[in-house]
This record gives structure tokens, C-alpha cells and sequence, in this order.
């Protein structure tokens, strides 16, 4: 007779069934906590991005972006722009598909800034593999900690400027060639550095290291297979280029001045003018020691490297192969970051935003190494430690959870009803403003010219007369012209603007009529709308 499988008795082997396994329920309920704490970082960073104000700089590819999505208007052939083109591109897309400027332009960017961490979180994961479990999940939370508490990274990830994409892509360039044995890693590796150099030219410096890992990666090989390494991955940045290779192949002189004349000779003729004291390359090489290492967290982030990577010098033969070869690779990448940190003329903060993930690589790569042995806790409650204080120092950055249930208290909504209000005043036609936030978030047209906001027009009076119609920049010196052959339907000023006063007199002149914009609190400036009669 057919035995009844039913009442047939359970096995006994607890290797048949995974709950009595107490390794695998351990790593379960790792693997839920650290996904619970991912997800609650990224509720954090959207409720410190959508509470802040907005910074004049980003203007500057919220307003490109968007001429790109309505009018098709391209950088450098159609207006003056100061950047490599992919973030503005993507902005582009983003704005083809929603009414808002600002909004998913912060969104995209706090998304960005958190992937950021996620990436760094999978690429020490990974490091850790083969490890005991306590170095599986402790150092990798320790890490995105490390990274989400940094005041470098907090202060910048949110903002629509191209740091947090660039980085985001820099760091992917960086996962692939740290892939041993991948195929077609190197060809990756150069898509994302040929990203990240489309988003922000000061990642450029980075191509050179890479390029030098992919010839002399462990893998070896005869010199053929070496160079074709070196090719595959000049292939993939070269792919990833093509956008800015079509650019400038539309308007070569404009594209150059955007990327370098503007930044180097413009931009030092306008420092020098109000004799700016950080506009020296001696203030900018102590730029770290003076202005970023006194903050605390910065301090421990610093230290930890300094440990880590004296200790893993010191014992640098008995690493493994592959965990050297990493580990110089990170540590190569380094002063090629700097340049890029230093190449503009005055060094700001958001610069060094690059080097907090290869800070944190380069702790974490060192730490997995070493945990065999006495240290399997250790040395990552240690550092876990470390993250939670310096998290802890932050804290009061990110506990304002509430903010992400208030849309109407947003900057970005308030913004966008401000332009609806400007909207209501203006006929058809272009606005003239230095903020061109505002006309934009109520889908009216502005200048192109005048898409930097205020960034071309305090830079035109440093550009030799001759060249600026051809480079297209507009400034105090000949707007009222350029106004005479193509006047504007309204002006948009704020009374609080340095730089307003001339255009507030042009109008006055004209004949143009005040409306004053409803107050919506200190983080969007009162303006002004004069309207034509």
C-alpha cells in the first residue's frame, strides 16, 4: 500500500530547514535591518532636500534644463553655459514630463545622493564576501553611516548641481574596475567615467588612473592583452562622451570658453576685481587643512584613513593580491581628485564632495582585510561606532521627518506658486530677471542669454567687447541694447538684489508697471514684476 507522504514524520536535520538555522536567520535579519536602514536614510535626505532654500548657482542647469525641454535649446549654440552638458540633458527629460522646475530637480539629485550610498554600502558588501558574518553587515552600515554623516556630503547632495550626479557616476567608474574577474567591467568603467567627466569636467583627471588600472590589474596578461583592456575602456568613455563631442562639434568656440576661458581668464579677471583673498592656488591647496579638517566629523573621517591605511602600508604584503591592488587603486585616485577639487579659482566646500565615498573606501577596504582573526568584532563596532557618533553630531539636520507630510511648506512648491502669481501679470512674450527661477516655474519664456541668472551678467564686463555677441553673454554693459531690438513682455527683480538696480531702472524708464509678488517667507525673495503698459 502507497505510504501518506502527509503523516510521514519532519526530518530532524536542521540543515533542511532554513528557520533552525541560526547563521541564516542571523543574516536574514541583517539583511532586513540594513534594508529598513537604507530606506529610512533616504526618507532623511528627502526631508532635509525639500525643506531647503535654493542657491543662485543652481539656477544655472534648472534653467538650461529647462529650455532644453521646451524649446529643444541646446548649451553653447543657443546660450552661454559654464558646464558640461549631461546634467542639464537629463534635467531636460525630467521637465518634458512635469510642470515643476525645482521639484524633481531636488528630487533627482537627493536620489542621486542616495544611490550614492547605496553603491558604496554594495561595493564594501562585496568586499566583505567570504567574511564572518559580523564583517558582512557591521562594516558596510558603518560605511554608508560614515558617508551620510559627512558635513561635506550633507550640505551638497540635496542641491541640483552636478556634484551628486558626477560623483554618483565617478563612483560606479570606480565599482567596475574594482570588479575582479567581470567581463566587460573595463568597458563600463569607462561609460561611467566618461559620465561623470559629461556632467562635471573636473572628474577628467580621473580617466588617467583608471586607464593605468585596467594595464596593470592582476588579471595580467600579455602586453596585447593589456592594451586591449586600455581600449575597451576608452571605447566606453567615449560612447558616453558623444553628447558633449556633438556639442562641440556644433559650436566649438563657445564650448571651449563655457568649459575653460570662462573658468580660468574671465573668471580671475572677476576675482581680482573685488580682490577676493581665496582666488590664490596657496589658498586653495590649504583650502582642506584650514577650512574642512576643523569640523569634528571631518577630523574623525581623517583620522580613520590615517590609521587604516598606515596600517594596511605597514602590512601591506600579507594582504592579499587583489585587496592591494584595490586598495592602490583607491589611494591613486586620490590626487587626481584634488586637482579636479582645486582647478576652479576659488575652492568651495561642494568641491570635495568626490572624496568622502574614496575616504570611506579607503577605511573600509583596509578594515575588511583585517578582520579575520581577534578583530572579526572590533574593529567593525569600532567603526560602526565611529559613524553613529559622527551621525549623532549631525542629528539635528535630519530630524524633521514631519516636513515630508507639508508639501505647501516645500521651497520647491513655493517657488512654483510664486511663478504661477508672475504668471497671472504677464502677457506673452520673454521676462527679463537675473532669478530665473521664478518665470520658469510659471512656464513663461525667458532670455536665453540670461540663463545663468546672474553668473554671465557679472562676468560680461571681463569679456572683450568684440567677443560677446559671438559668446553670447549679456551684462550690465549691453542689456539696454539687446532690450531696445527685443524688449521684454515683463521684468522680474528682487529690491533686495545687489545686481537688480539696473534692470529695476530700465524698467522705471520704460514705463513699466510694479506689481508686487505676495511674501512666501525668508527662503524665496520678495520680487517685483513690472509689467509693459
Amino acid at each position: 500500500m502507497r505510504e501518506d507522504v502527509t503523516n510521514a514524520p519532519m526530518s530532524s536535520n536542521p540543515k533542511e530547514s532554513p528557520a533552525r538555522d541560526p547563521a541564516r536567520m542571523a543574516g536574514f535579519c541583517a539583511a532586513a535591518l540594513s534594508g529598513a536602514g537604507l530606506l529610512l536614510l533616504l526618507l532623511l535626505m528627502l526631508s532635509l532636500g525639500l525643506r531647503r532654500g535654493m542657491n543662485h548657482d543652481e539656477c544655472l542647469p534648472l534653467a538650461a534644463g529647462a529650455l532644453f525641454a521646451r524649446h529643444l535649446s541646446l548649451p553653447y549654440r543657443d546660450y552661454p553655459y559654464f558646464h558640461m552638458p549631461d546634467l542639464i540633458l537629463l534635467y531636460g527629460v525630467l521637465f518634458r514630463w512635469c510642470r515643476f522646475v525645482l521639484l524633481p530637480a531636488r528630487l533627482f539629485s537627493v536620489v542621486a545622493g542616495w544611490l550614492t550610498i547605496l553603491l558604496l554600502w554594495i561595493i564594501v558588501r562585496r568586499e566583505c564576501r567570504g567574511k564572518p558574518l559580523p564583517v558582512r553587515w557591521l562594516l558596510p552600515a558603518a560605511a554608508a553611516l560614515l558617508l551620510f554623516s559627512s558635513p561635506i556630503f550633507r550640505d551638497a547632495f540635496w542641491r541640483t548641481w552636478n556634484h551628486a550626479l558626477a560623483t554618483l557616476f565617478g563612483l560606479a567608474a570606480a565599482a567596475f574596475a574594482l570588479r575582479p574577474r567581470l567581463g566587460w567591467r573595463w568597458f563600463w568603467a569607462g561609460v561611467f567615467i566618461g559620465l561623470a567627466i559629461g556632467t562635471r569636467l573636473t572628474f577628467a583627471p580621473l580617466f588617467a588612473p583608471l586607464a593605468v588600472a585596467a594595464a596593470v590589474e592582476p588579471a595580467g596578461g600579455e602586453l596585447r592583452e593589456r592594451t586591449r583592456r586600455v581600449a575597451i575602456f576608452c571605447a566606453g568613455a567615449a560612447v558616453s562622451l558623444l553628447p558633449s563631442l556633438i556639442l562641440f562639434a556644433m559650436a566649438p568656440a563657445q564650448f571651449l570658453y563655457g568649459n575653460f576661458t570662462f573658468n580660468s581668464t574671465t573668471n580671475i579677471l572677476f576675482r581680482q576685481s573685488y580682490h577676493n583673498p581665496q582666488a590664490t592656488l596657496r589658498a586653495r591647496l590649504l583650502f582642506p587643512f584650514t577650512t574642512l579638517l576643523p569640523h569634528r566629523s571631518n577630523l574623525v573621517l581623517a583620522l580613520l584613513f590615517v590609521l587604516l591605511v598606515a596600517a594596511a602600508l605597514i602590512r601591506f604584503s600579507k594582504m592579499p593580491v587583489e585587496a592591494r591592488y584595490r586598495l592602490l587603486l583607491v589611494l591613486g585616485l586620490f590626487p587626481f581628485t584634488f586637482m579636479g577639487a582645486i582647478a576652479p579659482q576659488v575652492t568651495q566646500h561642494e568641491y570635495y564632495y568626490p572624496f568622502v565615498p574614496l575616504l570611506v573606501l579607503a577605511i573600509a577596504i583596509p578594515a575588511a582585510a583585517f578582520c579575520p582573526g581577534r578583530a572579526v568584532w572590533i574593529l567593525p563596532l569600532l567603526l560602526l561606532a565611529a559613524s553613529i557618533l559622527t551621525t549623532a553630531w549631525t542629528w539635528e539636520e535630519y530630524q524633521r521627518l514631519a516636513i515630508l507630510k507639508r508639501p505647501s511648506a516645500w521651497p520647491a512648491v513655493i517657488f512654483h506658486e510664486a511663478g504661477l502669481e508672475a504668471r497671472g501679470l504677464v502677457r506673452a512674450g520673454r521676462v527679463l530677471t537675473l532669478d530665473p527661477i521664478i518665470p520658469l516655474e510659471g512656464d513663461l519664456d525667458i532670455y536665453p542669454a540670461l540663463v545663468t541668472g546672474s553668473i554671465a551678467w557679472r562676468a560680461e564686463p571681463f569679456v572683450p567687447p568684440a567677443e560677446r555677441d559671438g559668446l553670447m553673454m549679456m551684462g550690465p554693459d549691453n542689456f539696454s541694447a539687446k532690450m531696445e531690438q527685443t524688449p521684454p513682455a515683463a521684468v522680474i527683480a528682487s529690491p533686495s538684489s545687489l545686481l537688480d538696480p539696473p534692470l529695476i531702472a530700465w524698467a522705471r524708464a520704460h514705463g513699466y508697471a510694479p506689481h508686487l509678488l505676495q511674501p512666501r517667507g525668508k527662503l524665496v525673495d520678495q520680487a517685483t514684476v513690472w509689467t509693459a503698459q
